[in-house]
């Protein structure tokens, strides 16, 4: 298992290094037509055979036993199998596609298809490509571009030979599974709806714009971003480019709340530990995997994730875009056109449900401080009780004397008005903590709930010093 682990790891790590020993410059596949090496790209798609893409269908009436259609069948033989399946032209039909290393009845697919059969009368098709989703990245992204293309023949075969309307096409598709998507949209013209989820970001941002998700793919694009920072390697899987018709940036649409600073550190310390491979690739890829949580928790809930419209997401936790001035949009399965498009911003909270009560909170500490290096953590009490502790500051930083620390954070649930805010102080380690004190100076901190407005300011009479690991509760107001 040690072996296993620590090569998942490693892809993760060269995902953008690896390189293909296959020297062809074009590979054909019969109805697929030929695919053709550039000048940036040098993978090609695998044959069809070893990719051994297959359609996944389930309708309330078969939920749990799926009836498989298989992509390097004739066609002739799809008609027959969704003949004698339970799909009908009269209901809307959904897919939903995996990305990088996954497979078909991945947990989460599982989940999104019982929750969509839930909510809805679909024909709901998984698209199963897990066999040509594995490591080397490169390859995989390589085979998007053919499953894209088996996938657009299926889709245009529903259309002539079981009268399906394009427009009531909807794919929703995470990382590679959203670029994937994009690509079906660029060969048919048009499916009414793609819900990108994290598009991924490596050698897609080389490509034109006819091999990625944009809006012209489809009547309407939505898509949510939660892991654009840069690629490093260990982080920046998705793509922060806004490429739909409404683009949603939880929590900036980088760094989500609840998920590790240091993956791999956390990866490696979960390993140590004997703890099973899925903790390890969820903590290497949390905030990438936390869009189709969002996605997933959208489609029931009768919380509703407003998306306000900012010209930043600095501006948005500055407290500057809240009121839902013009109207706000719904992010996830219920998100539409009614409020019009462009980048909308929100919070959400750090672990399930996600969805909840939205808080700014401005801290600012002492005048007599010297360069400190750290973060705080939050706990907020209202009249209907305490949130559990929750991360106010995003990572380590640095703190000057009078500085102020603006968030906006989410919160389960309603805990009415608020009486009593906590604050823990945790000092950074490292170089950067080299120096520097072990306390710091707290002079007030201010609370306002988005929902009513209230403001609270909290402060004591003198201001207050927290050392590492210290946690102190502000109930008088000033």
């Amino acid at each position: 298992m040690v072996v296993r682990v620590l090569g998942l790891l490693l892809a993760y790590v060269v995902i953008a290094s690896t390189s293909t020993k296959d020297k062809r410059e074009s590979a054909c596949y019969g109805d697929l037509g030929c695919f053709q090496t550039t000048a940036n790209f040098k993978n090609l798609p695998q044959d069809p055979k070893v990719v051994q893409t297959s359609y996944l269908l389930y309708t309330r009436q078969n939920r749990n036993t799926a009836s498989v259609v298989k992509a390097a069948d004739p066609h002739s033989t799809w008609t027959k199998e969704l003949g004698s399946s339970h799909f009908s032209s009269s209901r809307p039909t959904k897919f939903i596609v995996h990305g990088f290393m996954d497979h078909g009845n991945k947990g989460w697919i599982i989940e999104m298809k019982d929750s969509l059969l839930n909510q809805g009368d679909y024909n709901i098709f998984l698209i199963d490509w897990g066999h040509g989703s594995q490591f080397p990245y490169e390859q995989a992204t390589a085979n998007t571009f053919l499953v894209g293309e088996q996938t657009a023949l299926f889709i245009k075969n529903l259309h002539t030979a079981k009268r399906v309307n394009y427009n009531d096409i909807h794919f929703i598709g995470h990382s590679l599974g959203a670029q994937l998507s994009g690509i079906v949209g660029n060969k048919v013209n048009k499916i009414g709806r793609i819900s990108g989820l994290d598009p991924a970001q490596p050698l897609f941002d080389k490509f034109s714009s006819n091999h990625y998700l944009d809006k012209s793919d489809a009547t309407f694009v939505d898509v949510i971003h939660t892991d654009g920072a840069d690629f490093s390697g260990i982080a920046g899987y998705g793509w922060i480019k806004a490429s739909g018709h409404i683009d949603f940036y939880p929590n900036g649409g980088t760094d989500q709340p609840g998920c590790s600073d240091n993956p791999i550190g956390s990866a490696i310390d979960i390993l140590l530990h004997g703890t099973d491979v899925s903790q390890v690739t969820h903590a290497v890829s949390c905030s990438h995997g936390r869009a189709h949580e969002l996605y997933q928790e959208s489609i029931a809930s009768s919380c509703k994730f407003e998306g306000q419209k900012c010209h930043s997401w600095s501006d948005y936790e500055s407290g500057k875009c809240h009121g839902c001035k013009g109207g706000c949009s719904n992010m996830g399965f219920h998100a539409d056109l009614q409020h019009g498009g462009g980048s909308l911003y929100l919070s959400t909270a750090q672990n399930t449900p996600y969805c909840g009560s939205e808080f700014y909170v401005e801290l600012q500490v002492g005048s007599h401080i010297a360069d400190t290096y750290g973060r705080f953590y939050i706990t907020i009490t209202g009249s209907h009780g305490s949130t559990s502790e929750l991360e106010f500051s995003r990572d380590y930083r640095h703190y000057l004397k009078t500085q102020t620390e603006k968030h906006v954070i989410a919160v389960h649930g309603s805990i009415g008005s608020v009486s009593k805010v906590t604050l823990r102080y945790k000092r950074g380690s490292g170089l950067a903590a080299l120096g520097t004190p072990t306390d710091i100076k707290v002079k007030n901190i201010s609370i306002r709930s988005l929902s009513t407005s209230h403001l609270l300011r909290f402060c004591e009479q003198s201001e207050t010093t927290l050392k590492d690991g210290d946690r102190h509760s502000f109930s008088h107001t000033c």
